[in-house]
């Protein structure tokens, strides 16, 4: 394969994990959003003191979802970016050590 060929592949195999990355963050988004939908009618709308228990941890959970994925997000974004400029040095000739 041609030097440009390997690198055209090689930047749409870090767009897919690119793409991936964000998938999965939307995932954990769009669950952290049920627990709360879920939440606040639990927490509102009925007299039991056990579903409004279960409301509010279920918000809680939302909560918690949202942090976790942000975290997560970010940390394996950095790890990319890492990857990517310790590649790119590694094409070039240059390395840290």
């Amino acid at each position: 394969m041609t030097p440009e060929g390997e690198g055209l592949r090689d930047r749409l195999a870090q767009e897919r994990t690119k793409l991936a990355i964000e998938r999965t963050f939307l995932a954990y988004i769009r669950t952290a959003l049920a627990f709360v939908v879920v939440g606040i009618p639990g927490m509102f709308m009925f007299e039991s003191k056990l579903i409004q228990l279960l409301g509010g941890l279920s918000l809680f959970l939302g909560l918690v979802v949202v942090i976790f994925a942000m975290r997560r997000y970010a940390k394996v974004k950095r790890y990319l970016r890492k990857s990517i400029a310790s590649d790119g040095r590694e094409e070039h000739g240059q390395t840290d050590g």
